[in-house]
């Protein structure tokens, strides 16, 4: 469906299925594809973040691009 560009009616497919398929990382992925191409960039990011704390501080740029003046 998402090959098709079917991104509404995948939506709407996937909340037939189980809450446990729902589980599944590659329908959460699917999903949140769908959400980005139909305008719901919240709702996508949301999916992605689920469950995960981000802390920009933690980062750390690799080496090889990080151009900051190091000690």
């Amino acid at each position: 469906m998402l090959d098709s560009h079917m991104y509404l009616e995948m939506l709407q497919y996937a909340k037939k299925l189980s809450d446990e398929v729902q589980e599944v990382g590659r329908i959460k992925l699917y999903k949140a594809f769908a959400y980005l191409r139909t305008g719901h960039i919240q709702r996508a990011e949301e999916l992605i973040k689920e469950g995960r704390k981000f802390d920009p501080h933690a980062l750390k740029s690799p080496a090889h691009i990080d151009f900051r003046m190091q000690k």
